[in-house]
């Protein structure tokens, strides 16, 4: 029998364990780390940036002596992540990068509003990591022809419809 014994994801601190065979008792103290891991550094969306779908998240994984770690992503539309900003609030994610799924790029989707990004480390003993600093980025719109071209367009068809009926007019005028 090993004194040793894995110690499932639990909260930081002090933990009594008990184990019995029946006939027999014990129980043993013992205290889950309480470093959080280290901030996860950003890597994708650069600063600035105008993504494309599938708009996809990444930063470096987070090696931390209490496994697994996990991560949470936030987007919000305020650099200051105020509650009302927050867009996406997405945790549980256990590789150190995340793809948004069409629903979600849906939600966000806006004519070249900025929108900013962080992501923080969990580990199996529930320290977090501080969070990363707010990245920017821009998911384009769908296309829009701007009010000119709408304009043009118009004044395009109009000019073609008009030589058509000419055309026609002129062909049929020499039948009566």
């Amino acid at each position: 029998i090993s004194p040793f014994f894995t110690a499932p994801a639990s909260v930081k601190g002090d933990h009594t364990i008990s184990a019995s065979d029946g006939t027999n008792n014990a129980t043993a103290k013992f205290t889950m780390e309480s470093t959080a891991p280290k901030v996860p550094p950003p890597l994708k969306p650069e600063f600035g940036a105008k993504v494309k779908s599938p708009v996809t998240f990444d930063w470096t994984e987070v090696v931390d002596d209490s496994k697994p770690v996990t991560y949470r992503l936030q987007i919000a539309t305020e650099r200051t992540f105020s509650t009302s900003s927050i867009a996406l609030d997405k945790s549980g994610i256990d590789s150190s990068g995340y793809t948004l799924t069409e629903l979600e790029e849906l939600k966000l989707a806006g004519v070249d509003t900025p929108y900013y990004w962080r992501v923080h480390a969990i580990d199996a003993a529930s320290n977090a990591s501080d969070w990363t600093g707010a990245g920017e980025f821009y998911i384009p719109g769908p296309f829009k022809f701007p009010q000119w071209g709408i304009y043009v367009g118009a004044a395009a068809g109009a000019l073609i419809f008009f030589l058509i009926g000419l055309w026609i007019g002129r062909r049929t005028a020499f039948y009566y």
